[in-house]
């Protein structure tokens, strides 16, 4: 896909898989604001390996400190054009689920980290593949 946005995100849930971390965006966020998506972010291949700019991304945008071997790469790697508020932009998203983690939970300037029952994730403006990725990393 030409103009695609390389992306990665990060799946976290609680012990008993009954709740996920989701980052609900705020107005100074460049996606719609209200929408829920994982912790996640751009990054440059040739820069950072995705491990490494997932484990950045999750800080930046929860608080929450990992590390590369704390996570593990869900296989597919996940495509959508999203509407954001500059126009549509096409990302693709590598995921990892976290498996350990530390810290407190924090807001960034452009999301809130918020913990949300997993059988209530469908009732929420989620941004492309988020629930499919969940059910994936369940």
């Amino acid at each position: 896909m030409p103009n695609t946005v390389p992306s990665v995100g990060v799946v976290v849930m609680n012990r008993n898989k009954s709740r996920v971390l989701l980052v609900k965006h705020k107005e100074s966020a460049d996606h719609l604001t209200g929408t829920y998506g994982l912790p996640a972010g751009r990054f440059i291949p040739s820069e950072e390996s995705a491990e490494h700019a997932a484990v950045r991304e999750l800080e930046e945008e929860t608080g929450l400190k990992t590390t590369v071997k704390d996570l593990v790469r869900i296989p597919a790697v996940y495509h959508a054009t999203i509407q954001r508020k500059n126009g549509l932009v096409s990302f693709s998203f590598v995921v990892f689920l976290c498996q350990n983690y530390s810290g407190e939970l924090s807001s960034f300037n452009e999301t809130i980290p918020e913990w949300k029952q997993v059988d209530e994730i469908k009732n929420l403006p989620l941004l492309p593949n988020i629930e499919k990725i969940i059910q994936e990393a369940l």
